[in-house]
């Protein structure tokens, strides 16, 4: 479900064959007008269209319009071409807009609005970025006993792990476009727990990624694990082009490891990681999964 209602691209840009069956596709998922690219016309235009600061983005390779969309509150996406200078500021600057599809011009809002990324979508379950206000639903799965014993806790002040969120979703997100991520109920909303990728450098100097995941005790051996991680696993293969995955378990989490050797890992290696003996599994992506 995209979040971006109304796009706007000035009217420079819908000057080829290419960018008007850009415009085409655009307009199957979102709303999209052509406006004006003198900044005179584009404020009479913005003065006249109430929607037009709501849940919409502007596309243009007009720094002024650009500046003044920033100015009244408009998500401002810049069509660098060439001029990547005169964008300076700007979280994001496209160059061929007309190659991006609507997922790509949805998740740019999303950035530009810090809105969760919906990542994927399972039979049960949605798979999408963490924010501050699933903390206290986290704080209760975090009790249960079988986390507690293998998982490092949440910081004890959730004031402080609100802003560890803020970071992670500023600094690991928007930087590798995954990270660990949370597993809500498809229907109810209700957080079933985190699953999610990680960016990792291990001890014996190895760098990878690594699948992480809880699910809370409610939702114990009815198989959300495993459906979420294979989707996950999928999604690093076909859509990150990842070519490996590590996961790390503590040597007496058994039922972990069974998790591992179900989705298709195999045993690696014995690491040390925060000063406890860890079993590492890999899976590549050689032959699917």
């Amino acid at each position: 479900m995209f979040c971006l209602k109304n796009l706007y691209i000035t009217e420079e840009l819908i000057n080829s064959d290419k960018t008007r069956e850009f415009k085409e596709d655009m307009d199957n998922s979102f709303n999209v007008c052509v406006v004006p690219n003198s900044i005179e016309e584009f404020r009479a235009f913005a003065k006249e269209e109430t929607e037009l600061t709501g849940d919409s983005m502007l596309l243009s390779s007009n720094s002024e319009i650009l500046n003044f969309a920033r100015a009244i509150g408009i998500a401002a996406l810049p069509c660098a071409e060439n001029n990547l200078d005169d964008y300076v500021g700007y979280e994001f600057a496209l160059q061929e807009y007309a190659d991006m599809d609507a997922d790509y011009i949805d998740k740019s809002y999303r950035r530009l609005r810090d809105i969760p990324w919906e990542i994927l979508r399972t039979e049960r379950m949605i798979i999408r970025e963490e924010t501050e206000d699933d903390l206290p639903e986290l704080y209760k799965i975090y009790e249960s006993e079988h986390i507690k014993r293998f998982i490092e806790p949440l910081l004890p002040d959730i004031e402080a792990e609100k802003e560890y969120v803020r970071k992670y979703r500023n600094y690991i997100y928007k930087m590798y476009e995954f990270g660990i991520w949370i597993a809500e109920d498809k229907d109810t909303h209700e957080i079933i727990g985190r699953m999610g990728l990680e960016p990792k450098t291990y001890e014996d100097n190895v760098e990878g990624v690594e699948l992480g995941y809880i699910v809370g005790a409610k939702f114990l051996r009815k198989g959300y694990c495993m459906e979420g991680c294979r989707a996950i696993l999928k999604y690093a293969k076909d859509v990150l082009n990842l070519p490996e995955i590590y996961v790390i378990i503590r040597t007496e989490n058994v039922i972990s490891q069974e998790i591992a050797e179900k989705l298709g890992f195999g045993y690696d290696t014995l690491i040390i990681d925060r000063n406890r003996i860890m079993k590492r599994y890999k899976i590549a992506f050689n032959d699917g999964i």
